[in-house]
């Protein structure tokens, strides 16, 4: 981990996804969390406080909008894309 580059967790259903995200994405940023579904996106937000989460918007166990409440004042800092 880089204390230049910005702390990034995936949030997304299909592995294959978060894969090419993850190779687009490259070396310039620190992927530090991905998630599949609700639950487990909330626990690696929480854990890690990423900079940035790239989250998609239909999860198994509810929506990007269950994740965004669950998450908000636990992570103030945190932007969600």
């Amino acid at each position: 981990m880089t204390p230049d580059r910005l702390r990034v967790v995936l949030v997304d259903d299909h592995a294959m996804v978060r894969a090419g995200v993850r190779t687009e994405l490259g070396d310039e940023f620190d992927i530090v969390g991905e998630a599949a579904d609700v639950d487990e996106a909330v626990r690696v937000i929480i854990d890690t406080a990423p900079d940035v989460v790239l989250l998609d918007v239909h999860l198994p166990g509810g929506d990007g909008r269950a994740v965004l409440d669950a998450c908000l004042a636990q992570v103030p800092g945190t932007r969600f894309l």
